[in-house]
């Protein structure tokens, strides 16, 4: 798997490894096997020097093993491989200042039985929702996000590992009618939430999910900012991290939100989007014509299945699409020294 990452993965991005997914959800398959396997290892009885469920020491055992085999392929603390461990960010108990779940992990990392060959981690994972069935109860969550974030910064103080977050957002489920998803109030609370995190959060914050009801920022894919505040209060709070205002039309055409605003015209548009007949149009804004124009198309995986150079270009080119599979793709296009990245499906 390494190896194809790397052979497939464009070299200017990274790849972010993480074991499992929540292995202390009890919900999952996942944590059933690793108590299972943890307990035919023996870990259980493994002294770590601080508190550490079986299952998650098991945790740790096979990240740092599948680490390793990631940096036999990308070298040893390759910049390009960030190594991730996620715990719970509730995990912390009455009294302390520290959250137990990533203290007891950190002490798994020192041990030679769990970690013989000394792995270490780039950044420790978290999922700071703001939950409740009311507009009061999800502003009321801020304290809890406030406080888990601040538990988690403490346990890592000093390790210079990084607090990320694998998931977030809002969490109101389930709301089946929309009435608390689409209340007003979401946006305000949104940029609060945002802000709040910048506090704790050193590295990425993945939304859960762009739309899908009470999870996502917006209800359905291609609705107006009009209608889903959640969404309004994501590109607010971009609009004063970058000091521009941010646009539907700017979300359409972003792969990364630190990228779009940086840029004052989109290079180029594309369409039909979806591509349903076996062609893709390209048309080009008129401030680069007469210029070199590098076209490359990416698939989800990062895979370049696509790439063109044209000279002096015209306004509009077609790219076939008949050999490409279903699915999502991002279109980069490089002129003048600006970049726009566009994001179109295939059908």
């Amino acid at each position: 798997l390494a190896t194809l990452i790397k052979n497939q993965l464009r070299s200017d991005l990274k790849v972010y490894v993480e074991w499992g997914n929540e292995i202390w959800n009890w919900g999952f398959a996942s944590t059933v096997y690793a108590d299972q396997q943890a307990k035919a290892l023996g870990l259980q009885n493994v002294d770590v020097g601080a508190y550490c469920d079986p299952w998650r020491k098991y945790c740790v055992y096979a990240s740092v093993r599948a680490f390793e085999q990631f940096e036999r392929v990308f070298g040893t603390n390759s910049p390009r491989l960030v190594k991730v461990l996620a715990g719970q960010v509730g995990y912390h108990w009455s009294g302390y200042d520290y959250n137990h779940m990533v203290s007891g992990d950190l002490a798994c990392l020192n041990n030679a039985t769990i970690n013989p060959n000394h792995i270490t981690i780039n950044a420790y994972a978290m999922a700071p929702y703001m939950g409740g069935q009311s507009m009061t109860e999800q502003r009321n969550a801020l304290t809890g996000v406030r406080d888990g974030m601040q538990w988690a910064k403490n346990s890592l103080a000093g390790t210079n590992i990084s607090l990320i977050c694998y998931e977030g957002g809002a969490d109101n489920y389930p709301d089946g009618s929309l009435t608390l998803t689409r209340d007003p109030q979401q946006e305000q609370l949104y940029v609060d939430y945002l802000n709040l995190l910048d506090d704790y959060c050193t590295g990425v914050f993945n939304q859960y999910t762009f739309y899908g009801g009470c999870w996502g920022l917006k209800h359905a894919a291609g609705e107006s900012a009009d209608i889903n505040p959640k969404w309004r209060g994501w590109l607010s709070y971009w609009s004063l991290k970058s000091g521009k205002v941010q646009s539907e039309e700017q979300e359409t055409a972003s792969i990364d939100p630190q990228s779009t605003v940086q840029e004052s015209f989109q290079l180029a548009i594309a369409y039909p989007n979806p591509s349903v007949n076996g062609t893709l149009n390209l048309s080009f804004n008129e401030k680069i014509s007469n210029s070199d124009v590098l076209i490359r198309i990416i698939d989800a995986t990062g895979k370049v299945v696509y790439q063109n150079l044209i000279s002096k270009t015209a306004r509009m080119c077609s790219i076939s699409t008949h050999n490409f599979d279903k699915g999502l793709y991002f279109i980069s296009i490089d002129a003048i020294g600006r970049k726009t990245v566009l994001k179109v499906m295939v059908n």
